[in-house]
């Protein structure tokens, strides 16, 4: 949505909370960049912060579920006081 109309998609996503299922991609020291494998490709990636037990757990390619806020940003979005559903 924000290809078609970027300011409307931060006034309806900004601040919002978010639950989705995704891929591991990088797990970094304060979040996971995570995402969709479509056709070998990595793509539609989100960062999610979560606490560092959780980032501890995690490994590349772990399908999880995460809740948490979203923070929309033109470069990448996050998801903000997030944690993992199991």
């Amino acid at each position: 949505m924000d290809s078609e109309n970027e300011a409307k998609a931060k006034q309806e996503y900004d601040g919002k909370i978010f639950h989705c299922t995704a891929i591991v991609g990088d797990i970094n020291p304060t979040y996971v960049r995570v995402g969709q494998l479509i056709l070998g490709q990595f793509c539609n990636t989100l960062c999610v912060e979560l606490s560092e037990d959780e980032l501890a757990s995690l490994s590349k390619e772990q399908e999880i579920t995460v809740c948490g806020k979203f923070q929309y940003v033109q470069v990448e979005s996050r998801l903000v006081d997030a944690f993992i559903v199991e």
